[in-house]
């Protein structure tokens, strides 16, 4: 594969270089030269998709607008309106917490407020003319479901906005519960769905998509198959897989290419150690994977422009 093909996904924004999941974070990927734009989701009490990574009000990423009010990290977001979460916090990288040391270049921007993803995405919208691919994360909890609508809601809601933003041909919907993936498919089949993989799924689909539509699928399949969980994703209609960067195998690769499914790559700095490494991306590029998501995406294009 030409490494010209590869796709540059700015994770959260470009999360190195500025606050993740708000407007001024967007701003800077574009200045990167991205081609997608990374976005988390969640939903506030009255039903807004809200653009932020967490369930819960997370006092590393944001600050109380009351200077004295100590952040309460058990406050739910679903429990918040977008207008309580606005007035409530601005968004800056807390320095004392272990998360900020993966981001010491990050630059702060004053008096950032949270963003709905309608904002994210008329934004984007207005500075590239309706153009550049949007990627959307749908974050929920296996362990706390209670923390959010449930799955088929949540696929409803996120639905429901790509109608009314006409962006079928220029979305693709991630989700580490691929009951959401499922029912967003079974509104329109033409929507991008990505499977996302932890270290975990594996050995555990069958405990997190048990009495779903994920397993009577599976359940479909001959055992054979379900050894390699790509071959489950296809058969739900998938669009790509897309595992933890350090994960990926060249076997696996193939494998997955055979399918007719994309891949796209990310990195948990906190499960690999890195927030960005060169040399795996690198061999991850000529290997033939379609993307990287990544918290670093001026350092990606450079990497592109210079062939390695």
């Amino acid at each position: 594969m030409s490494i010209n093909k590869i796709s540059i996904i700015g994770h959260r924004g470009a999360r190195s270089y500025a606050p993740e999941n708000v407007i001024p974070g967007y701003e800077v990927a574009l200045e990167c030269g991205v081609d997608s734009i990374d976005v988390d989701v969640v939903t506030t009490s009255d039903k807004v998709l809200l653009a932020y990574h967490d369930l819960h009000i997370n006092s590393d990423i944001l600050s109380s607008t009351n200077t004295s009010k100590v952040i309460d990290n058990t406050i739910l977001v679903k429990d918040l309106t977008l207008t309580e979460l606005k007035n409530s916090y601005t968004v800056e990288l807390n320095p004392n917490s272990n998360y900020s040391k993966w981001f010491p270049e990050q630059k702060q921007f004053p008096n950032t407020r949270l963003n709905s993803l309608q904002e994210i995405v008329d934004f984007i919208n207005l500075k590239t003319n309706n153009t550049i691919q949007i990627q959307i994360e749908i974050k929920n909890s296996f362990l706390h479901p209670e923390w959010s609508e449930i799955p088929s809601e949540l696929a409803l809601l996120v639905y429901e906005f790509i109608k009314k933003n006409d962006l079928i041909n220029r979305i693709k919907v991630q989700a580490f519960d691929w009951r959401i993936l499922v029912a967003l498919n079974q509104f329109n089949p033409n929507i991008k769905t990505a499977y996302l993989f932890a270290y975990d799924t594996k050995d555990n689909y069958q405990k997190l998509f048990a009495n779903s539509k994920v397993m009577d699928i599976a359940n479909k399949m001959p055992k054979s198959e379900l050894a390699f969980l790509p071959n489950l994703v296809k058969a739900l209609g998938g669009y790509s897989y897309e595992p933890e960067d350090n994960e990926l195998r060249y076997e696996d690769v193939v494998k997955v290419k055979k399918l007719g499914l994309k891949i796209f790559v990310w990195t948990w700095p906190e499960h690999s150690g890195f927030v960005y490494n060169p040399e795996l991306i690198k061999k991850l590029i000529s290997w033939g994977i379609d993307g990287v998501i990544t918290d670093n995406p001026n350092e990606l294009r450079e990497l592109l422009k210079n062939k390695f």
